[in-house]
């Protein structure tokens, strides 16, 4: 069972719930991840002064956020091929998935909100473990 989507089919299924603009599982997954963000009282008063920001665009809240704090992010994506998988024949979800991958990942803007974590064998290529840095 994965969460997001059990979360988007009842948001989808239910008008009241429904934002202007959010209407792709793709949407949604930034809608949710920035809404989650503002539980956070000075993120949100950070999200809600930007022009910046708007209810879809995470990349952007969390530069904006990074810009206010200094605070980087590390994102983990937990199945993250649903879209492939649970939409095979639906190509413009699968662009629209990629865009946003590429919106949070590439480029010189992109990075500077996550903190990218570093593989093991990086260290392992260096003969040094973490402690001995």
């Amino acid at each position: 069972m994965n969460s997001i989507r059990d979360d988007y089919i009842a948001y989808a299924g239910d008008e009241d719930l429904q934002v202007k603009g959010v209407s792709t599982i793709v949407d949604y997954l930034q809608y949710s991840v920035i809404e989650e963000l503002k539980e956070n009282e000075d993120y949100a008063k950070i999200l809600n002064e930007s022009r910046k920001v708007g209810k879809k665009n995470l990349s952007s809240a969390l530069r904006e956020i990074c810009k206010n704090t200094g605070e980087k992010f590390i994102l983990v994506m937990d199945e993250w091929d649903l879209i492939y998988r649970e939409n095979r024949n639906d190509t413009q979800l699968q662009e629209s998935f990629i865009d946003f991958l590429r919106g949070l990942y590439k480029g010189k803007k992109a990075s500077q909100a996550l903190r990218l974590p570093i593989s093991p064998a990086f260290f392992l290529s260096k003969n040094t473990t973490p402690s001995q840095r």
